[in-house]
C-alpha cells in the first residue's frame, strides 16, 4: 500500500470511534451495518500490512493472529448483532501492540531501539549502543505498561459505559495519553541525551 493508502488507514481508523458513535446514536444503526464500518478498517489493514520480505515469521504469525480474531469480532457482532463486538475494535488493536511490544523485550531488539536506529543508523554501531538499547528497553516497558492501562479501560467503556464514553475515551482520551507519553518521552530524552 503507498503513502496516501496509509495515510488513509489512519484516518479510518482514528475516526472509527466517531463513525460507530454517530452510526449508533443518529442513525440507530444495528451493530450488524456497524460491523460493515469494521469490515473496512479490517480490509485496510490487510492492505497496509501484506508481508514483505523483511517480515519475520513471528510478525507475519502475531499479524494474522490479530486479523483472525477481528474476522471474528465482525462474524460475532453480524450473528448477535450486538454492538458491543463492534466497540472491541481498539482493544483488539491495543492489545496488539501490547504484544508487539513485549515479544520485542523478550527476542530483542527492542521495538522503540528499531524505530530509534531506523530514524539514525548510526546508532546500530555506536559506542554508546548498550546505553542506548537498554533506555529503548526502559522505554518499551513503559509503552508496555501504557498498553496494559490502556486495554482495561478501553475493555471498561465496551462493557460498562455507554456509547459516549466509549467514543470520547477511544476516539479521543486515548490519543491524547499516548501524545503526552511521547511528548514527556521526548523531552526526557532531549535533556538526559543532550541530542
Amino acid at each position: 500500500m503507498n503513502r496516501f493508502g496509509k495515510f488513509i488507514l489512519i484516518i479510518v481508523s482514528l475516526a472509527y470511534p466517531l463513525v460507530v458513535l454517530i452510526g449508533i446514536i443518529y442513525f440507530q444503526a444495528s451493530a450488524r451495518v456497524l460491523s460493515l464500518a469494521l469490515l473496512v478498517v479490517a480490509v485496510l489493514n490487510l492492505l497496509a500490512n501484506r508481508q514483505n520480505s523483511r517480515s519475520t515469521r513471528r510478525e507475519i504469525i502475531q499479524f494474522w493472529i490479530f486479523a483472525s480474531l477481528l474476522g471474528l469480532v465482525i462474524v460475532f457482532a453480524w450473528i448477535t448483532d450486538n454492538p458491543d463486538f463492534v466497540k472491541v475494535y481498539p482493544v483488539l488493536l491495543t492489545s496488539f501492540f501490547l504484544v508487539t511490544f513485549l515479544f520485542s523485550l523478550i527476542s530483542g531488539p527492542s521495538v522503540i531501539f528499531k524505530i530509534a536506529s531506523l530514524r539514525d543508523k548510526a546508532l546500530l554501531t555506536s559506542k554508546d549502543r548498550p546505553a542506548i538499547e537498554r533506555y529503548c528497553r526502559t522505554v518499551t516497558t513503559i509503552w508496555c505498561v501504557f498498553f496494559v492501562l490502556n486495554i482495561s479501560i478501553s475493555l471498561w467503556t465496551v462493557v460498562a459505559a455507554d456509547s459516549a464514553v466509549w467514543a470520547i475515551y477511544n476516539g479521543i482520551v486515548s490519543y491524547v495519553l499516548m501524545g503526552i507519553l511521547l511528548s514527556v518521552e521526548f523531552v526526557y530524552r532531549k535533556l538526559v541525551f543532550k541530542q
